[in-house]
């Protein structure tokens, strides 16, 4: 629960906030109950189907992050771009199932998807909330004003450290001005419009309260939410990142420390409430599972219900209900204690 309180803290008020996120229904009724009373609600649902997907048009990226996997080399599968036959299969089964929300993420930067605008605007189309994770550094003007003219719901931009010096030696290939740019040109161009709302997230290491409040000041005025949670550094290198002797041992003393403070969550959503969906059609039980580990099976073999209702995602439930991890989420060093099972 550590981690929420943090996240907490960070936050704009609520009474501070223009406008509402428009997933927020979706993620208060996640929320809203215990791992136990989310699997007996499930048990007693013949025709359960996930509240939201998360879908991944490509898990290709533009740019080397030394924190992710995909930045770092350590993704194994396959790379490659959602074809039309998945995301036309994808797509049947959100309008069967009356999917209430798609968020465009997992691993990979989806504007850099050919088709990220056209689909996006088929599924708003479809009357599905729609949003998506971006490292912002591809989108101009022209790409902006389409997505203010579909009515893509939410977006959120990442960015990593602070400031220049902090973004730039985590992000290889990133700008933090570029990015910083794009919100302004975002913020300014959807003027008093609903959409899309705009949220920005950051996690940081060793920066103060002090320094924090300055990046929130910063960027605060151009976003409806600011979020900022602590860098996970199980997948960073230091020697690779290029530093200062004086750098590194910054950065190896927040590891040391990082270690310490394993954070948890109350409840996992990943099982109870949404699938995550691959470019080639493969679902996993897990966002934060880069390397197919725990795959729950195929969208072009069976529909979402069939997969949601399988006996792979009944055996995650069951040991979650039945461990004695509390507060065990998946996506946090699940490895360790739940067995894999493709």
């Amino acid at each position: 629960m550590r981690a929420e309180k943090n996240r907490k803290v960070y936050r704009k008020d609520l009474e501070d906030m223009k406008r509402i996120n428009p997933f927020v229904e979706i993620y208060k009724q996640c929320n809203s109950s215990s791992n136990i009373e989310k699997y007996n609600a499930l048990c007693n649902r013949e025709n359960a189907v996930p509240n939201y997907l998360d879908i991944e048009l490509t898990n290709c990226c533009n740019i080397q992050c030394n924190m992710c996997p995909v930045g770092t080399g350590i993704m194994k599968r396959k790379k490659g771009f959602m074809s039309e036959e998945v995301f036309e299969k994808v797509l049947e089964d959100i309008k069967r199932y009356h999917i209430r929300g798609v968020r465009f993420i997992r691993w990979g930067e989806p504007v850099l998807h050919p088709r990220f605008l056209e689909w996006g605007g088929v599924l708003k189309e479809e009357g599905v909330l729609v949003h998506f994770n971006t490292n912002g550094l591809l989108l101009d003007e022209e790409m902006i004003s389409k997505i203010i003219e579909i009515k893509i719901d939410s977006v959120k931009f990442s960015f990593q450290g602070i400031d220049n010096l902090t973004y730039g030696e985590m992000r290889k290939g990133g700008s933090y001005t570029q990015l910083l740019s794009a919100i302004k040109t975002m913020h300014e161009m959807r003027g008093e419009g609903k959409t899309p709302y705009i949220s920005v997230t950051t996690s940081i290491t060793y920066e103060s309260e002090e320094e924090v409040a300055r990046f929130k000041s910063e960027v605060g005025p151009y976003c409806d939410e600011i979020g900022v949670g602590r860098t996970k550094m199980q997948h960073v290198d230091i020697a690779r990142m290029g530093l200062s002797e004086e750098r590194s041992r910054i950065y190896e003393q927040f590891m040391k420390e990082d270690r310490r403070n394993i954070q948890h969550m109350a409840v996992c959503p990943e099982i109870w409430d949404k699938l995550s969906v691959n470019w080639d059609g493969s679902v996993s039980a897990c966002c934060q599972d880069y390397d197919n580990l725990m795959l729950v099976g195929d969208i072009m073999q069976y529909d979402l219900h069939e997969i949601f209702c399988g006996a792979k995602e009944k055996y995650y439930r069951e040991i979650l209900k039945n461990s004695d991890y509390d507060e065990l989420i998946l996506c946090r060093n699940c490895y360790e204690y739940i067995p894999l099972k493709r």
